[in-house]
């Protein structure tokens, strides 16, 4: 039997806390170009003091730009992430930068929703988002103007601007890394509260997952974009968010999920035969040998290797149904990330080569390790993974189990980096 081939991982610090209470979220998003070394990628800082309250408010973002390759950066000027309105906040996330390989282009993508009040916050970011995008024709270097993401089509406008998604009434908005396939098109994964019809409002117990199509106009002047259907979430899933998206060898498109499952944590995965447009049943995502995989509710990500061809899934895979350090709810059990093959004839997780990228190992101090973003560097080939490691104790306002007896969030462990790891497959 052939063995698995050898993944090594390189830890480094990428970008350091600037003060106690500061929690630094940098990440690289990749190239800006196919034809040069130049990387792009955001920063976002938030404080202690800004997060601990119930309704975040707060914190500040900005661009990065590297010129070496990544050996040295420039930051372009902070943003702020929310402002005072009349209307109540105003909150700005840039979410990550896209380049079309294809078309020599840069997309920056920024989540925009309003909140009237901290009492009505929770309702208000699912009825009141916008997606919105600008297109750079230099490499990122400029930027043009801010567009609203509205599906094409005569029944579209800036209330109706999805399929099913209206605003002021539910929303949706880029959820994970964009997927462009061999043939150029670009595919961008989208995360929907559907509209609940009889109760007359967004329903978060039915939240899932849709692709949305990017077509370029004639002279990249614009986009023209199409909403798939929504994936069907079932009993065992529960809600189905965050889908991360990969070309498979036959041309079709293997999609894995973040699912919220009651009876027990995993991933569901879906195929499309029509680059995304319609979708199979979900199933669970599994072990090549049989086994459960346990994954708690949390984004993970594929990436494909220009080196070997291989197909790479990168996930927290719990060693046991239940928690690992601390009794808290399925979407906090994020103590160690995992990068391991996928088997895509049979979309399972070949066990033999999951390998760890990084682990918590003081049940005092726990780390969190998720919402990382990863490129692949065009000399080594080596897969560059760069996140927070953030500190996962619940803040005092957080809803937590009877049964959890820890310490809470304070300052001083709220403080955390950013790093960068090397990963050699």
């Amino acid at each position: 039997m052939m063995m698995p081939n050898t993944i090594t991982v390189n830890k480094s610090l990428f970008w350091e806390s600037p003060r106690i209470g500061c929690r630094v979220d940098a990440y690289i998003n990749g190239y800006t170009s196919p034809k040069d070394p130049h990387l792009m990628g955001i920063i976002r800082e938030v404080d202690f003091n800004q997060i601990e309250q119930p309704v975040a408010d707060g914190g500040l973002s900005r661009l990065i730009r590297s010129e070496n390759g990544g050996h040295s950066w420039q930051a372009r000027p902070w943003v702020r992430t929310s402002d005072k309105t009349d209307n109540g906040s105003c909150q700005n996330y840039l979410q990550f930068i896209l380049t079309d390989q294809r078309n020599d282009l840069c997309l920056l993508f920024t989540l925009r929703r309003w909140v009237k009040s901290p009492q009505t916050a929770a309702r208000d970011i699912k009825k009141y988002s916008r997606q919105l995008y600008q297109i750079s024709h230099d490499g990122g270097k400029t930027w043009g103007k801010e567009r609203t993401m509205i599906q094409t089509g005569p029944e579209f406008n800036q209330t109706h601007y999805m399929r099913n998604i209206r605003f002021g009434c539910n929303a949706g908005f880029i959820s994970n890394t964009p997927l462009q396939l061999r043939d150029g098109s670009l595919l961008l994964p989208f995360h929907i509260w559907p509209w609940n019809e009889r109760e007359q409002k967004a329903d978060p117990n039915q939240k899932t997952s849709g692709v949305v199509t990017a077509h370029w106009k004639d002279t990249c002047s614009g986009i023209d974009w199409d909403m798939s259907e929504y994936l069907s979430i079932t009993e065992e899933s529960g809600c189905l968010s965050e889908i991360t998206l990969a070309e498979r060898n036959d041309g079709s498109i293997l999609g894995i999920m973040r699912a919220s499952s009651p009876d027990s944590p995993g991933k569901f995965y879906s195929i499309s035969h029509d680059h995304g447009q319609t979708w199979s049943q979900v199933q669970r995502l599994s072990f090549d040998n049989g086994d459960p995989l346990y994954s708690p509710s949390s984004i993970s990500h594929l990436i494909r290797s220009s080196c070997n061809g291989k197909l790479y899934w990168i996930g927290n895979i719990l060693s046991q149904k239940g928690a690992n350090y601390l009794n808290l709810s399925s979407n906090r059990h994020r103590f160690i990330l995992q990068i391991a093959e996928v088997d895509e004839i049979t979309c399972t997780i070949r066990k033999q080569t999951v390998t760890t990228i990084d682990e918590s190992i003081d049940p005092e101090n726990p780390k969190e390790y998720s919402n990382a973003w990863i490129y692949e560097d065009r000399d080594t080939g080596y897969f560059i993974l760069t996140m927070c490691q953030a500190c996962a104790l619940p803040f005092s306002h957080h809803s937590v189990p009877s049964s959890y007896c820890g310490p809470f969030m304070t300052k001083e462990a709220f403080t955390s980096n950013s790093y960068k790891y090397e990963i050699a497959i």
